[in-house]
């Protein structure tokens, strides 16, 4: 006899026999695999993925983030001030502006050239800064270095809001993401660059 939505062509009739006592299982053995089932989900632990580490940074009601990938922090506008602070906090620190992108002047040109467009934010400005030396001297430590140069600080200021946001890749992952724990001086030095900007944008 042929059961309804299964193809039997072909099939040995001992196999489907099993096949078919399988799917019915009765009684006391139905109700031992529930119990068992029932155990093993209590012996299981909760697979829930953990959060990533974070870290406060100082600065009382500024006080930022450290995650496992990048640093942030929220300071008072006005924006111009900000912008302003870190651009000397980082001369004060040794570490020059090399180079500075804004995003906002660039989207509005191209938006201007579309002829439509609007910005999520009202400002975007990313710094890069470099101390020549310093950077030598982790490239000479690990080639690759140069994937996280120059260092960067971002600043943005969202629309309808007062505050400044700071972003900068946190100065650990470098030489965690290289595996190489001889960066790792290097890598405290501009952690203590990106400290201090943070600190002074501020003020």
């Amino acid at each position: 006899m042929q059961r309804e939505g299964l193809r039997t062509t072909g099939w040995d009739p001992a196999w489907r026999r099993i096949f078919w006592a399988r799917q019915r299982p009765r009684g006391r053995s139905r109700n031992l695999s529930l119990a068992l089932l029932v155990m093993a989900g209590l012996a299981l632990p909760a697979c829930t993925p953990s959060a990533p580490s974070t870290q406060t940074i100082p600065g009382g009601e500024t006080a930022g983030i450290r995650e496992e990938y990048l640093w942030t922090k929220t300071v008072p506008g006005p924006f111009q001030k900000v912008l302003d602070n870190v651009r000397i906090a980082v001369s004060t620190m040794n570490f020059p502006v090399i180079n500075e992108r804004d995003y906002e002047k660039s989207f509005k040109e191209r938006f201007r050239q579309l002829g439509e467009g609007t910005l999520p934010f009202q400002h975007y400005r990313i710094i890069e800064t470099c101390n020549l030396m310093l950077a030598l001297e982790a490239l000479k430590t690990d080639p690759r270095m140069g994937a996280f140069l120059p260092c960067r600080i971002i600043l943005f200021q969202e629309l309808n809001q007062d505050t400044v946001t700071l972003l900068s890749v946190n100065p650990e992952f470098m030489h965690q993401a290289l595996k190489n724990t001889a960066l790792a001086p290097v890598a405290k030095q501009v952690g203590r660059m990106v400290e201090s900007v943070f600190e002074l944008a501020g003020e």
